[in-house]
């Protein structure tokens, strides 16, 4: 999974950030590092709330990956998470930060590990494995906001 994030962060860092990460101070860099951080775990509160402002974090192209497979589109995987939300009596989740990595003044990318569990109105339960989630922030009129996420369960 390190060896992805690595990778993930050397492609995006080609992408023509505006001020590199070796030009912000070390204030600057944990500032955007602490931002960025703050998204991810309110993530994570909404969604154990069932709240659907949780996509206020993200942008509206956004693009994801879940265990290997594209979405179909941004604005299916937010009606099949309304429908999901709908049907939870009760939602909660953990999540760890693993590392972040500040490439420029408006592009961050962000790991952690989550699980979640879910308890259905009619009081059936699931409980996610442990998912490794890598979201990939950028930095547009202001506002952080994540444009591509990618969650893959470890193996074995």
């Amino acid at each position: 999974m390190k060896k992805l994030f690595i990778l993930l962060t050397t492609l995006v860092g080609l992408c023509g950030c505006q001020k590199n990460a070796t030009d912000l101070t070390n204030e600057q860099r944990t500032a955007i590092a602490k931002e960025v951080n703050q998204i991810v775990t309110s993530i994570y509160d909404l969604a154990g709330k069932k709240d659907l402002s949780i996509y206020n974090h993200f942008s509206d192209s956004t693009t994801g990956i879940f265990s290997g497979t594209m979405m179909d589109s941004w604005e299916e995987h937010k009606r099949q998470m309304g429908d999901f939300f709908s049907g939870q009596e009760k939602i909660e989740s953990e999540i760890e930060i693993i590392d972040t990595d500040v490439l420029s003044s408006n592009t961050a990318i962000v790991l952690a590990k989550y699980r979640m569990t879910a308890t259905s109105k009619e009081g059936l339960t699931f409980n996610s494995p442990l998912t490794f989630i890598t979201y990939v922030f950028n930095k547009t009129n202001g506002q952080w906001k994540i444009v591509h996420f990618h969650d893959s369960e470890p193996k074995g």
